[in-house]
């Protein structure tokens, strides 16, 4: 319960506002709030975490049914490279490192950060819980793949000693994607979509 409050109510409200008071606010409010700091996608989700806790307090007694609210957002279309942008994308990038490291992520479906806090078992990368995801995943790597990553962390393990956050050091890829892009007029897409790309390539 509490970390429902704090994650989504407090931002809005008083967090010692009593439970049975909560059917009471308007949740347009909370919309409001969070629109332009998240993405619609994840207020929803947040918003429909939201509506489960309150479906939770009436089943406990602790409220009355409160009314409703839709979770409809206009949710950002999926942006992902088709076969030809991803091989115009492969040919603008600067070095075969950073090659290799973009066909590791579009091959994966790994977020920007996850090759690097995940561990290794073999050629198995065992990516632990994270806020959105929630479970832990695992992602059986080719030979190629594993060799890949073992050159990622082996850059990554490097700039550590010179770059101290470790954000700005999984930048290097982002960056390095980011550039290629603009030189083939693909100045929109980021690394994620990468991660957009092998859920449509799955599909």
């Amino acid at each position: 319960k509490d970390a429902y409050r704090r994650m989504v109510i407090s931002k809005c409200v008083s967090p010692n506002l009593p439970v049975k008071a909560l059917r009471g606010i308007n949740l347009e409010m909370f919309k409001e709030y969070w629109t332009g700091k998240h993405a619609p996608n994840t207020i929803n989700q947040t918003l429909n975490k939201f509506k489960a806790f309150l479906n939770y307090c009436v089943r406990k007694g602790w409220m009355a049914k409160y009314q409703n609210v839709s979770s409809t957002l206009q949710a950002k279309p999926i942006s992902y490279f088709t076969d030809n942008e991803f091989k115009a994308l492969m040919d603008a990038l600067e070095t075969d490192e950073l090659k290799r490291a973009i066909l590791f992520y579009h091959q994966t479906g790994c977020r920007k950060s996850e090759p690097f806090i995940a561990r290794r078992v073999g050629n198995t990368l065992i990516i632990p819980k994270m806020k959105k995801s929630k479970v832990e995943r695992r992602i059986v790597l080719s030979p190629v793949l594993a060799q890949i990553h073992d050159e990622m962390m082996a850059r990554y393990n490097e700039r550590k000693t010179f770059v101290k956050s470790d954000k700005a050091n999984w930048d290097w890829w982002y960056l390095g994607l980011k550039k290629a892009c603009k030189k083939v007029g693909l100045g929109n897409k980021t690394l994620h979509d990468l991660r957009d790309t092998f859920v449509v390539r799955l599909w």
